[in-house]
């Protein structure tokens, strides 16, 4: 999933981090990496939250990196915020840890 908005049960109250009922969550479900910027004006990171616990639960392999700032949506565009700048590596250096991506020469 590479956007996990809404998936976050709101009527339960904000303490509460179930997700929606239609929101299915596989024993299956493949190693999973959040990255997330907390001052997303459009997403609490809560819906992130709930989703990672929710994997984890499951038995899930799962990782989340959240930055103080970075806005919705940062992409690669460089900005100010070390989001633009980390989040690449990040995600390289999770997948050599899962063994999707062999270890870079650098590493050896």
């Amino acid at each position: 999933m590479a956007y996990n908005a809404r998936v976050l049960d709101n009527s339960k109250g904000k303490s509460n981090l179930g997700l929606q009922p239609w929101v299915k969550i596989s024993t299956e479900a493949p190693p999973t990496l959040i990255i997330h910027a907390k001052n997303v004006q459009v997403d609490d990171v809560r819906q992130l939250m709930a989703y990672a616990l929710t994997l984890n639960e499951a038995g899930v392999p799962v990782d989340m990196r959240l930055y103080a700032t970075g806005g919705h949506a940062f992409g690669m565009r460089p900005t100010a915020d070390p989001i633009t700048r980390e989040w690449p590596g990040e995600v390289r250096q999770w997948m050599e840890n899962i063994g999707v991506l062999g270890r870079s020469r650098s590493d050896n």
